[in-house]
């Protein structure tokens, strides 16, 4: 198996990065000197196909996020595609926004009409009324990168919704858009507008103010899908195109969605967030940054968020664990790198907050 990455510069330009091989726009080159049996591609093929060489390749291609063209171009083999499944993305995010008791819900869709923009619009739509609830939809009639007016429109938009109001956004993009125009709007987040974002892109909803909360996709279920269907179309030598789905992970909540009657709180589990997996990282540092002392913190926590700090520190490291897990680090790594001082203490509670240990945990299927 050969591994390359391709990426365009800030110009343009096709780059291909293929240790200990570098090559300059030549992915075309690549192919002719690999001559692979079958291609597996993480992203849209098209993007980095300027020549047309893997629209007419003879040989199957799999991508993940992308749907395969239709009808196949001449000349081209099997194509397969694995998508992250849309009722579980939206069953994701309607579930944690409907979790905030709120009455309105609105959507922001994609800056194009992409088929799976709408989709989940519709598919949010009939969860929120399904749940009795009043649905939203932000319309702009110019559909492009950066259309003029849309900040505009979208600040109306948010005005005139009743508040509170829960928004789902089509993809992290959107929702990084909508959140920091709502702050500048001067709307409290979440109280007046909570943001829901999909994708979970680290870069984009850990560096948001608030954070963004987001659904996660299976990087590690969909890798293992497409190498089947690979492996499948490989073997298989008729001519088809072939879709597989596999649903959402779950949605990580961050600051943008946690609804706490308690500022001192919210920048506690935040802080929490961020640094619960440093090295002899305690409940002292969370009680320092409250400002107050142990046993108001300790009031104060379990009164607004129903538990302990202790517990919210775990849960923290717990979520990171199981980041790590589906990514195949040993669990004797994860527990030196989620802030736990042996393996033991790690496997010990990890056991008490999943019901089994991590090394099962990572093997089976995960909800």
């Amino acid at each position: 198996m050969h591994l390359a990455e391709c990426y365009r510069e800030s110009d343009g330009t096709v780059m291909v990065d293929r240790p200990p091989v570098f090559m300059h726009g030549s992915l075309s080159a690549l192919i002719d000197r690999l001559a692979p049996d079958g291609i597996f591609v993480c992203g849209n093929p098209r993007y980095f196909d300027e020549s047309g060489k893997l629209a007419r390749i003879g040989v199957p291609i799999v991508a993940i996020g992308c749907e395969p063209e239709r009808p196949l171009p001449p000349g081209a083999a099997s194509r397969g595609s694995v998508l992250t499944d849309e009722e579980s993305i939206v069953a994701h995010a309607a579930g944690l926004l409907l979790s905030l008791g709120f009455d309105d819900f609105g959507y922001v869709p994609f800056f194009t009409d992409a088929d799976w923009s709408l989709k989940r619009g519709e598919l949010f739509r009939r969860r929120v009324a399904a749940a009795g609830k009043t649905f939203h939809e932000f319309a702009f009639p110019v559909r492009d990168t950066d259309p003029p007016g849309w900040e505009e429109a979208l600040s109306r938009w948010f005005r005139s919704l009743p508040k509170p109001c829960g928004i789902l956004a089509a993809n992290d993009i959107e929702a990084e858009a909508a959140l920091q125009l709502a702050v500048r709007c001067g709307f409290r987040i979440p109280n007046d507008i909570a943001v829901v974002g999909v994708d979970n892109r680290p870069e984009i909803c850990e560096n948001t103010e608030p954070t963004l909360s987001s659904v996660a996709m299976d990087s590690a279920a969909s890798c293992e899908a497409a190498a089947k269907l690979l492996a499948e179309l490989m073997e298989g030598g008729a001519r088809r195109v072939v879709v597989r789905t596999v649903p959402a992970s779950g949605v990580v909540e961050r600051a943008s969605t946690r609804l706490l009657r308690d500022d001192r709180v919210t920048r506690a589990i935040e802080f929490i967030r961020l640094h619960a997996c440093e090295d002899g990282f305690s409940v002292r540092d969370v009680v320092r940054s409250m400002c107050v002392c142990r046993t108001l913190a300790d009031r104060l926590f379990r009164s607004v968020a129903g538990h302990s700090i202790l517990r919210e520190i775990h849960t923290a490291r717990i979520e990171r664990a199981k980041e790590m897990l589906a990514s195949g680090k040993r669990p004797d790594i994860v527990a030196a790198e989620c802030g736990y001082s042996s393996t033991d203490d790690f496997r010990r509670a990890f056991r008490q907050r999943t019901g089994m240990t991590p090394r099962k945990w990572a093997l089976g299927p995960r909800v």
